[in-house]
């Protein structure tokens, strides 16, 4: 690796443009401006970090791939939550341990069974749990609202409330 021309600061704040083009292909996608940007100034980064003058490419052949890379993987680690490994395993663990004990006793674990059987505190456990949750899709919450909302009409008809 050589070094480039310029401090790195000024090198890198030379280039910002390219972290510009490359998050803007990735607006509207749900997840922030801001967030796409800063993923890309990480990229930017390791680009200036990993590249090698000696190998004869212009930084910004190399830089583009570092950059997408870093904003793609912003997306596949589920937007800008970040969760520990730890706290995920634990998750793993949790729903492996509650699927076990509701196919043995047909019942649904609380969190401080769960937390007893793998020997981690309550806080935890609950702390997995809720880290570890998948939000339920906005179509489905619609579905549920809506059969809310019917459930309430047809029970204020048979009351005689309007």
């Amino acid at each position: 690796m050589t070094v480039l021309e310029g401090t790195r600061t000024e090198f890198i704040e030379n280039n910002l443009g390219l972290v510009h083009s490359c998050a803007k292909r990735f607006r509207g996608r749900g997840i922030e401006c801001d967030d796409l940007y800063s993923a890309g100034c990480m990229g930017l980064v390791k680009a200036y970090d990993g590249f090698d003058v000696s190998r004869g490419l212009c930084f910004s052949t190399y830089a583009v791939p570092v950059i997408f890379g870093e904003i793609k993987k912003l997306f596949r680690d589920g937007g800008t939550v970040k969760v520990s490994r730890s706290v995920k395993e634990l998750g793993l663990k949790i729903s492996a341990v509650r699927e076990k004990y509701v196919k043995d006793t047909g019942n649904e674990p609380t969190v401080s069974q769960l937390a007893e059987i793998l020997q981690v505190t309550k806080e935890q456990a609950a702390d997995a749990i809720n880290a570890c949750m998948q939000a339920p899709a906005l179509p489905h919450i619609a579905k549920v609202g809506k059969a809310l909302y019917a459930l309430r009409v047809v029970s204020a008809n048979l009351s005689g409330d309007s």
